[in-house]
């Protein structure tokens, strides 16, 4: 089991730590030796197996945690949100060694998290769960374009959520008047004409274009810069839009135009 505070003997060095784990084993000490070194050295730490916990850093401690639940060979591994007290970069780097690490040994892992984009990055199945209770296990890609619930879809990323009353409906697709929009998205409950519904936005979503449908007029809150470009919050008739992306930016104040992607939103039933 790898835990969320690493959970090392801080009065044990980063080698015996991960030897703790093969004491009950029928192995002779040079074997132990071996897959010490072996495991320390595929998680980045070769020549740091004499440092204790305190001389690590919380990135190296945590590859240390994981040197010792893989150096045994397990067939199954437990992740308690490891990565969730890592910075951004760390957390990002200690993934890949985790999915690589996970491939090597042919283990099973069942990794906990609250976070989507590790979800969505490391599972072949995924299982979202609300206060204990199962709400959808699936692919990555039938939990993000076949959400259960709304629950789901929140869980899988929105930028906006608005309700207003289905006008049209062909089992799979509908069109639903929010004020005076309306707005065509995908039905996932079996939605009929006249229900109230709830329409959630994904990110991707949005575009700052004009179209002959599902365009929405607003203004520009706020830009924030993320690198690939500009995520931009507009507010509109139907309220509060986040994660506008855009590669070039808008002005704070400015009027624009929103296209709406039919199949990147959501509409459940109320």
């Amino acid at each position: 089991m790898v835990f969320q505070d690493y959970a090392l003997w801080p009065h044990m060095s980063a080698f015996e730590n991960v030897e703790y784990a093969l004491r009950r084993r029928k192995i002779s000490p040079e074997k132990v030796n071996s897959r010490v070194e072996e495991a320390l050295e595929r998680v980045g730490l070769a020549g740091k197996g004499k440092n204790y916990p305190f001389q690590l850093s919380g990135g190296e401690q945590q590859r240390v945690a994981l040197a010792r639940a893989v150096v045994g060979r397990p067939s199954l591994l437990l992740f308690d949100e490891p990565l969730s007290n890592l910075d951004a970069d760390l957390r990002e780097r200690l993934r890949v060694e985790i999915a690589t690490l996970t491939r090597e040994i042919g283990s099973t892992a069942l990794y906990i998290t609250h976070d989507q984009s590790e979800a969505f990055a490391l599972a072949d199945q995924i299982g979202v769960l609300k206060s204990g209770k199962l709400q959808q296990l699936d692919t990555p890609e039938k939990i993000y374009r076949k959400p259960a619930n709304r629950f789901v879809a929140a869980f899988t990323g929105i930028s906006g959520s608005f309700t207003g009353k289905v006008t049209s409906s062909d089992g799979k697709n509908v069109t639903v008047q929010i004020g005076n929009v309306q707005i065509e998205c995908k039905s996932s409950t079996g939605l009929k004409v006249g229900d109230d519904a709830e329409v959630l936005l994904r990110p991707s979503a949005t575009s700052i274009e004009a179209k002959k449908h599902n365009t929405l007029s607003g203004t520009v809150l706020d830009v924030a810069y993320r690198g690939r470009g500009y995520e931009h919050v507009i507010t509109c008739e139907l309220g509060v839009i986040s994660g506008v992306y855009a590669s070039e930016p808008s002005t704070r104040g400015d009027k624009i135009d929103i296209y709406v992607d039919p199949h990147n939103c959501l509409a459940f039933a109320i």
